[in-house]
Formats: structure tokens, sequence, C-alpha cells
């Protein structure tokens, strides 16, 4: 992420292309990475902006996404983590549905560009077999 680019999932897309081109990836559990976080990417505004953009990102990557846009058990999350959020008693709570809540509305908006992204390759290939 750069800027105001909060874009992600760009680990998965490499490893994608690894593997496209014969590359062998091995999981390791014992393996430790350290980030150095700035501290501007601590605050609450930041973690649900992350939050949004990161779903939105996995779900345009997802082998495992719908054709036709947004699941149906999607705005059942949605709505659950809207009620969770508006009813948690302490704010630890509500803090943590409220990301979970943007990361729900992250994925509908990676279902809506996969679907627009699938209808416009549709579109351009009838248009090259015209």
């Amino acid at each position: 992420p750069t800027g105001r680019d909060l874009g992600s999932a760009e680990d998965l897309e490499w490893v994608r292309r690894a593997l496209r081109l014969g590359a062998r990836v091995q999981y390791v559990p014992d393996v430790v990475q350290y980030h150095y976080v700035d501290r501007s990417r601590l605050s609450f505004s930041y973690m649900i902006k992350k939050a949004y953009t990161r779903s939105a990102a996995s779900v345009r990557l997802s082998d495992q996404a719908t054709n036709g846009g947004v699941p149906l058990f999607m705005y059942r999350k949605l709505l659950g983590y809207m009620v969770m959020a508006l009813t948690a008693l302490r704010q630890n709570k509500r803090r943590f549905f409220l990301v979970r809540l943007a990361a729900a509305l992250g994925e509908i908006r990676g279902y809506l560009h996969l679907r627009k992204d699938r209808l416009q390759t549709h579109a351009q290939e009838r248009a090259a077999g015209e």
C-alpha cells in the first residue's frame, strides 16, 4: 500500500503467478516475519479502510467467487455485523464488529467489481468474435 491506495492481496497475486510459471511453494508455519508498522497505520480509521480494501481485493482474486454478483449470504453477514456493532456494549467489541462490517462491505464491493470485470471480458470476447 502506498499513498492513498490501500490495495491488497499482491502477495496472493505473486504466488499465483509463480505457480503458473511452475514454481513450487511450501507452507512453513515456524517462520517468523517482522514488519515495521508506521504509527499512522495503527489508527481505527486506517484499519476500517484497510479491512474494506483488502476484502475487496481478495474477492476479486478469488477462484471461488460467483459469476452472478453478490451471494445472498453476504447480506446476512453484513446485517449480522451491523446489528452486533450497534448493540455492542463495550467499545472494543463495537470496534471489532465495525472493522468486520467494513470488511463485509469490501467483499460486496469485490463481488460487484468481479461481476463488472467478467461482463466486460465477455463483451470484449463477443465483439472480437463478430
